[in-house]
This record gives structure tokens, C-alpha cells and sequence, in this order.
């Protein structure tokens, strides 16, 4: 008889994936290159490791381990467990997702029509971090017709609305759409950011009404939807506490397809029309 025990890791994206900017060979550096699409925003990188939180568990029980490590560092893997009647058959990573749902790489939105809407009216001072793989210019997330908390990335439309009157853009011709990206607005530090590729910013003082919804900016008149590809969705509050966490996945019992938080333990379905495409399950 054998009894698997699991090794949960879970990944904490502090800056960016020093994965470069797009495929592009070469880049313009300057302010005076960036001010047509930027104005007087600073363009700065930053490169720092991603940390991977660490959790060790012998069935439903949690043991002492060691509890993050550096990404490409090393991990000192807790003694190997002994019981009699078992044979230890070697530690495995948990799903991000609980049993009964399936845990997707990605979730696709194919004809501009579907949404999901998160319950959350995000405050000034919330900030927003999506993985994702732009189709199309439309936007990956929003709130309401005012447009704040809102990302728009594409090939001629990359802003970031940070209140009713106060929009940002990056510099959309760095930016490869055929991959996906890592795009953020961390309201903390005045930043909105695609992966590397980090502008300064004023937060706008203009609090959204509706409900942060997902690609798309708002569920009224023209969604302004898009069809994309989301990996991931993390919101955090004023006080950095994240409160949304939203994974990919696909609900066994029915196959429907969603985004599971992990946070508040809710499953959120298309509120639009049509349906999502599943992307490859997670390994």
C-alpha cells in the first residue's frame, strides 16, 4: 500500500518575469523616444526574483519545512516520512483549484461576448495584476462606464485608466501580442507595468460604482470586450491584502468553465453570452 505525500507551492510574483519585452531584438530607452506615448512618464526596469511560497503536507496534515525559496535556488526538503504498512512514494504539488474543479492553464474568450463578473467594487488605491494573452486592443479588465481600474492593451490601445479623467498608456510598440504578458497597475507604488516595461503614474481620484469585471471594462453598452486569454487574476486592496485571486478552471460536475477564487472559495461562470474555451489543463 502506498501513500503519496504533497508538496503545495505556491507562486509569488513580486516584480516581473525577466523575460524581456516581447521577442523584439532592440528598444528605444529615453524619454524624449516614449514621451509621444507616455507624456512625462519614467520608464525604469526592474529585475528581482520571483519568490515561491512553500507549504509541506503528510496527507491533511501540515508539517514543518522550510517555507519559500528563490526562484532557481535550492530547497531543503523536509526528512522523508516513514509509517508502517506505507511506502513513501515522494512529495507532488497540489492543485491550485479544490477537488471537484479542474485546474486550466488558461481561459479563452472567443467572441467578444463573455465576461466574468467578480462581485468586487474595487476602491482607489486597489491594484490589479492579469496574466494574459491579448487578441485584440479591447480590455482585460474594468469597472463600470468611468473606466477606472481599467487595462486596455493591443496593438494601437495599451492604456491603463486610473479615474475618470486620468488615462496612461505604454508604449504599445515594445509590447509582442502574439505571447502573453504579465500587465499590472500597482496602485501603491504609482506604477502600471507589462511585464518589465514599468511607467509612473498619478492614481486618478475618481472611485469606480460597478463591479470589476473581466475581459471586459464594463457590462454596460459597449463592453469594449475582448477576446483573450487570462491565466491568472490577482486584485489587492489599499492595504495589500490580496482579495481575489482568480485561477482558470472547469467545474467536473458540469464542465462548465470559469475562474476560481481562491480566496473567497467562489466559482465565477460567463455573466454574458456564448462560451469559454478551455485552455490545455494545468499540469
Amino acid at each position: 500500500m502506498k501513500k503519496l505525500l504533497i508538496l503545495f507551492l505556491y507562486l509569488f510574483v513580486n516584480v516581473a518575469f525577466a523575460t524581456g519585452i516581447g521577442n523584439v531584438a532592440t528598444a528605444p530607452c529615453d524619454n524624449d523616444t516614449l514621451s509621444k506615448y507616455t507624456g512625462t512618464a519614467n520608464v525604469e526596469i526592474n529585475w528581482e526574483p520571483n519568490t515561491i511560497g512553500l507549504k509541506w503536507f503528510n496527507g491533511d496534515q501540515q508539517i514543518a519545512g522550510q517555507t519559500s525559496c528563490v526562484y532557481d535556488g535550492t530547497i531543503t526538503v523536509p526528512p522523508q516520512p516513514t509509517k508502517p504498512g506505507y511506502t513513501f512514494n515522494g512529495w507532488k504539488v497540489m492543485s491550485a483549484v479544490p477537488e471537484g474543479y479542474t485546474e486550466l492553464k488558461y481561459l479563452e474568450a472567443t467572441t467578444r461576448t463573455q465576461y466574468i463578473d467578480t462581485g468586487i467594487v474595487p476602491v482607489l488605491n486597489y491594484s490589479i495584476e492579469v496574466k494574459a494573452k491579448k487578441q485584440q486592443s479591447q480590455s482585460l479588465f474594468g469597472s463600470s462606464n468611468i473606466y477606472n481600474l481599467t487595462g486596455s492593451a493591443g496593438d494601437t490601445s495599451q492604456y491603463f485608466y486610473l479615474g475618470s479623467s486620468t488615462r496612461q498608456q505604454l508604449p504599445v510598440d515594445l509590447i509582442d501580442n502574439s505571447v502573453s504578458h504579465i500587465w499590472g497597475f500597482d496602485a501603491q507604488g504609482g506604477k502600471i507595468y507589462c511585464d518589465n516595461l514599468v511607467v509612473n503614474v498619478t492614481v486618478g481620484n475618481t472611485a469606480p460604482t460597478e463591479h470589476l469585471y473581466l475581459f471586459c471594462r464594463s457590462k454596460m453598452g459597449d463592453m469594449d470586450c475582448g477576446n483573450h486569454q487570462i491565466y491568472y487574476v490577482k486584485l489587492w486592496d489599499a492595504s495589500n491584502q490580496l482579495i481575489f485571486h482568480g485561477i482558470p478552471a472547469r467545474r467536473n460536475s458540469d464542465g462548465v468553465l470559469g475562474m476560481y477564487d481562491s480566496i473567497s472559495g467562489n466559482f465565477f461562470t460567463n455573466a454574458g453570452t456564448g462560451t469559454f474555451t478551455a485552455g490545455p489543463v494545468a499540469n
